[in-house]
């Protein structure tokens, strides 16, 4: 078991205090990307740092896919809480893991842990990461400590998955396959 992420209490911050926050986690950058997933035809779902679970709600109402579930360690909206770090889910159990803006807020010593672990739960992925300091602040601090240029991001995903279309990373678009897929299946 993981120790708690210091990250959380920032978050759990952000989320509580709806004076100054109050559409932190309402939108998800996954939404443009909310038919590539259906198009992907998973039969099942993880939505990592979702927020108000947006996504996976439509989902679920619409039944576009039977085994879904959106994960987030700071927001009570969420499916369950839980840490991407130490994800409580059995090795390979998600067809596909996203994870919409969100790696970017992980601490840069946090990174391999986030991806591992999502490689460790997931056949596939699709997410977006931003390259650029984020608006949210609060006493001096980011809420992106992990501002990286996209070649950084690409060498760090590779060491991880295949990035099925490297055309898109510009824009900050991954999609790809988790390395060892055939072997964890």
């Amino acid at each position: 078991m993981a120790e708690i992420n210091p990250e959380q209490a920032f978050y759990a911050q952000i989320y509580n205090d709806q004076v100054n926050f109050p559409n932190y986690g309402h939108t998800s950058h996954g939404d443009p990307y909310f038919i590539t997933i259906l198009d992907m035809h998973p039969t099942s779902w993880l939505d990592v740092g979702c927020g108000h679970n947006h996504m996976i709600k439509e989902c679920r109402e619409n039944k576009y896919i039977a085994d879904v579930l959106g994960v987030d360690f700071a927001c009570p909206s969420a499916d369950q809480n839980c840490d991407m770090l130490d994800l409580p889910f059995a090795d390979n159990r998600w067809d596909v893991v996203s994870a919409f803006d969100v790696m970017e807020h992980l601490l840069p010593e946090q990174v391999d842990t986030g991806l591992s672990e999502m490689a460790r739960v997931g056949k596939r992925f699709i997410f977006t990461i931003s390259y650029y300091r984020a608006l949210t602040e609060i006493n001096g601090k980011n809420a992106h400590p992990t501002v990286w240029s996209a070649d950084k991001w690409i060498a760090k995903i590779e060491q991880y998955g295949t990035i099925d279309d490297m055309s898109q990373t510009d824009k900050g678009l991954f999609i790809g396959e988790w390395k060892d897929y055939d072997a964890k299946e």
